[in-house]
């Protein structure tokens, strides 16, 4: 039977369940979850350490911080956004995270995303930096519509990302990263 365990919404309070759930012989080693702090959304978290290891630490005074000991790490979200005042801090070395939303809802960052690597944020929905948004990586920082095969990213080598998504990414706030796409 997986945990359940009370989730708390950094700007709104309690907002549903998180429910961990171990990783079946045969997954590829992805780790699924919803983050919002801007939204409340239906919360389903699961994590694996098949592949790699990744940590998503429960919310607390309006932070949540992700530790990846791996080289590389993904990260499939229900939704990802962070409300004004929030942060998300990705401890992930000098290696690089994944981060694919496959939900509906575009992405909003209007406070603070930081990764001691290389962060990727992908959601056909569209990518919104706002006005109060902080993007700040070790590494790069890539955010796009179009999304990436899990081998592309895992050998570290050329990626080529697709998709037929029309939506936008957008920014208005500040990024701070070795490199900067988004696409």
């Amino acid at each position: 039977m997986p945990a359940v365990r009370k989730r708390l919404c950094l700007r709104c309070g309690p907002v549903g369940f998180v429910q961990e759930i171990a990783c079946p012989a045969t997954a590829a080693g992805i780790v699924a979850a919803t983050v919002s702090f801007a939204q409340k959304p239906a919360v389903a978290v699961r994590r694996s350490s098949c592949r790699w290891q990744v940590n998503i630490g429960a919310p607390a005074n309006h932070n949540l911080t992700i530790t990846q000991t791996s080289p590389t790490g993904i990260i499939n979200w229900a939704g990802f956004s962070i409300g004004s005042g929030a942060s998300v801090q990705f401890n992930n070395g000098s290696g690089a995270t994944l981060n694919r939303v496959i939900g509906n809802l575009p992405s909003t960052i209007d406070g603070s995303l930081k990764a001691t690597g290389s962060l990727y944020l992908i959601n056909p929905a569209g990518v919104t930096v706002g006005p109060t948004g902080r993007v700040a990586t070790g590494g790069d920082f890539y955010a796009s519509t179009h999304n990436v095969p899990d081998a592309n990213f895992l050998a570290r080598g050329s990626m080529t990302f697709s998709g037929g998504s029309t939506a936008a990414v957008l920014n208005y706030g500040r990024i701070g990263s070795l490199g900067v796409t988004l696409r």
